[in-house]
């Protein structure tokens, strides 16, 4: 799907990629999935309570963490905050950020998975 509209004269832009869901949860599917802007992040949360950090220009997972033991129950957007809200079937409210500081960084470190996280950490800053 078009993530965000292409600028006159430009051509529309899709990033596909495959999702993979962890070894524990082969049943996994989404339940939720909201764009970051400011970062060009999409947050995807899943049914078994996985976060998903995929990189829209290239669709390339760039973080992926268990937040919650039970299953997730509902999600929105927080637009003042650019975080996502969660709630799973206990009740318990969850809330993902990324923090503007730490995601350069993180990707130049952590995600030696990507062909080049220097050329996607030059573009996210």
């Amino acid at each position: 799907m078009e993530v965000n509209r292409p600028a006159e004269g430009t051509q529309k832009f899709k990033a596909t990629t495959e999702l993979t869901y962890t070894p524990d949860s082969p049943n996994d599917f989404p339940v939720a999935m909201h764009m970051l802007s400011p970062y060009g992040v999409v947050a995807m949360i899943t049914k078994f309570g996985y976060l998903y950090l995929y990189e829209t220009t290239t669709a390339n997972l760039i973080y992926r963490s268990k937040i919650s033991e039970d299953t997730i129950f509902s999600t929105c957007k927080s637009t003042s905050q650019n975080a996502v809200i969660a709630v799973n079937r206990r009740g318990t409210v969850l809330g993902v950020v990324i923090e503007p500081n730490n995601i350069v960084p993180f990707i130049n470190s952590t995600c030696r998975h990507l062909a080049n996280p220097a050329e996607l950490s030059f573009k996210m800053a």
